[in-house]
């Protein structure tokens, strides 16, 4: 997938709130992005989409509050960080669903492996 280059423009004019236009913009450019992302930290198919719509919430009130270093792939990589905090949230809630073992019973290894995969990738 080519990506292009994170408009500053569209970042500025979204940091002052900007359109319904501007946000649509900002859908079309990072929509797949995002999702594949998630896809990379380990989320499963099935929530993707809830993990993108859950960065959304993320983005838009810490957005005014980001500063571009001018660095490329500034924008990027705080967004990409929002989404793996995003993932890992997910999974931490899976686990809290997960009963616990009784003692002796060995290892309970539901949503182990991905969360475990998740983890790896970041190292």
């Amino acid at each position: 997938m080519t990506v292009d280059k994170t408009r500053l423009t569209l970042l500025n004019r979204l940091q002052q709130g900007g359109s319904d236009h501007d946000w649509v913009e900002f859908n079309s450019f990072y929509h797949s992005l995002v999702k594949s992302w998630a896809r990379h930290f380990g989320c499963p198919e099935s929530v993707v989409e809830d993990i993108y719509q859950n960065t959304l919430i993320a983005v838009l009130p810490a957005l005014p509050r980001f500063e571009h270093t001018g660095r490329p792939g500034c924008f990027r990589s705080w967004l990409k960080t929002i989404v793996q905090r995003r993932v890992y949230d997910h999974f931490r809630r899976e686990m809290k669903h997960v009963p616990k073992q009784k003692e002796g019973e060995g290892e309970n290894r539901i949503g182990q492996n991905t969360w475990t995969h998740a983890a790896e990738e970041q190292e």
